[in-house]
């Protein structure tokens, strides 16, 4: 489409696409959408990831309570450990990747900060 420029509350011209949202905002949009389409793979790794390691764990806490080993079974509660960490990772990019809302005018992009901070 064609670029229209309307001047702004500063006097400096913003160029305006056809469906009337600023250039700098459609190009935001766009690389939102280039994210999104990443996180889609990384959160299906970490699905696989989650699921191979709470297999693992069940194989653990079997092996341990049948040879009686108290090492499979601590190792099955650090494999835990991993598969919270997995688990809560996919929960935090599901919410940022939410969409802004009136009461969330950014959306949920600050919850990376958060996952972070509780997986530590």
């Amino acid at each position: 489409g064609t670029a229209q420029f309307v001047v702004g509350g500063s006097g400096s011209p913003h160029p305006k696409n056809d469906d009337g949202a600023p250039e700098e905002l459609r190009e935001q949009r766009e690389e939102l959408e280039r994210r999104a389409d990443a996180s889609d793979e990384e959160v299906r790794r970490l699905r696989q990831g989650a699921w191979a390691a709470l297999a693992l764990m069940a194989l653990e806490v079997t092996g341990g309570l049948l040879t009686n080993s108290m090492a499979l079974v601590a190792e099955s509660l650090h494999l835990f450990s991993d598969c919270s960490g997995f688990i809560l990772s996919i929960w935090t990019i599901d919410l940022m990747r939410m969409r802004a809302t009136s009461q969330f005018s950014y959306g949920l992009q600050q919850a990376g900060a958060l996952g972070t901070l509780l997986s530590t």
